[in-house]
């Protein structure tokens, strides 16, 4: 409720920051870095990627942001990009965020499993 009181460059600002930090985090992720930071990022990135969409703008893929986080690749024409009307919005981060959940819960399935 409170973020529909906040202006449209605000929401631009703490998406594209948080897809940028989550975007540096998954380019290290092959090096072993540190997967809680990436699971509290991508939730943050997840939580503004919705006012975002809710706010009619297409989303930035996961891709577009570890380039941008991580390389410094400028997303010139992707950032505030209106969708069409019929257009369906696609949730990335959400989606990352299912996918990673879902791992870990079978990552802590299959470790129980091995104790037993």
């Amino acid at each position: 409720m409170f973020l529909r009181l906040l202006p449209d460059s605000w929401i631009v600002r703490f998406y594209l920051r948080a897809g940028a930090i989550a975007g540096d985090i998954a380019s290290y992720a092959a090096c072993g870095d540190d997967a809680g930071a990436f699971d509290r990022w991508i939730k943050k990135l997840a939580k503004w990627e919705r006012e975002y969409v809710r706010r009619g703008y297409r989303t930035i893929s996961m891709s577009d942001f570890q380039s941008y986080g991580g390389y410094g690749v400028s997303l010139d024409g992707k950032v505030r990009a209106k969708r069409d009307v019929d257009e369906e919005p696609i949730f990335h981060a959400g989606e990352l965020l299912r996918i990673v959940g879902k791992l870990f819960r079978e990552k802590k399935t299959s470790k129980k499993a091995v104790e037993k």
